[in-house]
């Protein structure tokens, strides 16, 4: 959620054959995108992530 909370964020390339997929693979063990890493929060499933960012938005939203 860096872009709602002013954090700073990184989009990596990550298509079969560069080296953002090789990073993927090294930091979450599966060889699957999507992939978000948050802190010590690490995960592939694109409904998860959806669920995951909408709560951290909240939780963003309540302490303003």
């Amino acid at each position: 959620m860096g872009l709602v909370a002013g954090k700073d964020y990184e989009l990596v390339e990550a298509s079969r054959g560069t080296l953002g997929r090789k990073e993927v693979v090294e930091l979450g063990g599966q060889n699957q995108v999507p992939f978000l890493v948050d802190d010590d929060i690490k995960m592939y499933e694109s409904r998860e992530i959806v669920k995951y960012a909408k709560l951290k938005k909240e939780d963003f939203l309540k302490t303003k």
